[in-house]
């Protein structure tokens, strides 16, 4: 029993000796400097197409109405559906997404 009480106090000596509150350190700065605007270059010219994001993420949006007029009963067509993914035989109603890239 006094070994056990022995353990019992080492290890919970050893478990409270190891905390320590670093947050109280001053030469520490927590600070984080977030910029207001972000730039992507590369030897001057953007990396960014934000047109481009918009028109794909407009097309996935027309193949997903596309897609859910099968839950609705109707048939659709897998060649439209091929026409879409590879923006072939202007397909969309929107002509810019039919001549985007």
């Amino acid at each position: 029993m006094q070994r056990f009480f022995l353990y019992f106090l080492v290890f919970f000596g050893l478990l409270f000796s190891s905390c320590d509150d670093d947050n109280d350190n001053p030469d520490i700065n927590n600070s984080i400097n977030i910029p207001s605007t972000f730039s992507f270059e590369r030897n001057g010219v953007s990396t960014v197409d934000y047109s481009g994001q918009t028109a794909r993420l407009d097309m996935l949006a027309a193949m997903k109405t596309y897609l859910l007029e099968a839950d609705g009963g109707k048939q659709i067509e897998a060649a439209k559906l091929n026409d879409m993914f590879e923006n072939a035989n202007d397909v969309f109603a929107s002509a810019e997404l039919n001549k985007s890239g």
